[in-house]
């Protein structure tokens, strides 16, 4: 399940793109950002991300 703010930002690119949401979420699941090393190094916490900011 995806968060709201997720959706968002989900639909906004598939809309530019002319695809549908899940075309979307599949291209980003083939692309390299879904590494165990890579996701592990992004924090878990979206209000601390805000707020280092």
């Amino acid at each position: 399940m995806l968060t709201p703010t997720a959706v968002e930002k989900v639909d906004k690119i598939a809309e530019q793109m002319r695809l549908t949401r899940s075309e979307v979420l599949e291209r980003l699941i083939r692309t390299e950002c879904l590494d165990l090393d890579l996701l592990s190094k992004i924090s878990g916490n979206i209000s601390e991300q805000k707020n280092s900011r």
